[in-house]
């Protein structure tokens, strides 16, 4: 069995939780299927089974040094990269773009061709943030500088190429123009929207924005 010696604490509770204690430094393959079988159950305590030829292949990963049995060092490595992840996941929320232009401004979704209504996204968001304890959570914000390659009203600043398949004076919003340039970019050309420190990039006053969130930027 494996030591307790430079193990960390979070491996020695979960694994003494279902009944393991540690002397020689080891895990041999019967061992590592018996700490499967613990760990790896629902919440009725039914077992998620593994075959013996698939108990062995993943013994066989995390025994790095193919001697038969699991090390300290390998069942670390085995710990962070499988069993954790399973036993303690991480989990994370993820707010994309619940901004004003989006929802009433220059790029209202409810002028797409679905036709929804941005502002019902708010009320199942607030209501999850209020009822799961997220261990991350995130919001994304467009977020653009206002002479963005994007805005169509730039168009006039930045040479289209005489390939493009919508000329300069023929394009309208939602085109794609192709711009000069030492390599050609294809564009499509988009209203004026999420302009920095404006009104229309800031998240919509109803969204419920949590306490050491993240907020991520994007688009400069």
């Amino acid at each position: 069995m494996l030591s307790c010696v430079a193990m960390k604490s979070e491996q020695l509770f979960v694994l003494g939780s279902v009944g393991f204690r540690f002397s020689d430094g080891y895990l041999n393959l019967s061992e590592f299927e018996c700490i499967c079988r613990a760990l790896f159950r629902n919440d009725r305590g039914r077992v998620y089974s593994l075959s013996d030829e698939q108990v062995k292949d993943v013994f066989e990963i995390f025994d790095l040094d193919k001697d038969g049995k699991i090390s300290r060092e390998e069942f670390t490595y085995c710990w962070n990269n499988w069993i954790k992840t399973i036993v303690r996941p991480v989990t994370a929320f993820l707010v994309i773009d619940v901004q004003n232009d989006f929802i009433s401004g220059s790029l209202s979704i409810s002028q797409c061709a679905a036709q929804q209504n941005g502002l019902d996204v708010i009320q199942p968001i607030n209501r999850l943030l209020d009822t799961v304890n997220f261990d991350a959570v995130f919001y994304s914000l467009d977020w653009h500088p206002s002479d963005h390659v994007s805005f169509i009203d730039n168009l006039c600043h930045r040479k289209v190429h005489p390939s493009s398949a919508v000329s300069a004076q023929e394009a309208q919003t939602y085109d794609t123009v192709t711009f000069d340039g030492p390599h050609l970019m294809n564009q499509r050309l988009w209203p004026r929207h999420c302009v920095q420190e404006s009104w229309g990039a800031e998240l919509h006053k109803d969204l419920k924005v949590v306490d050491n969130s993240t907020k991520v930027y994007k688009g400069t």
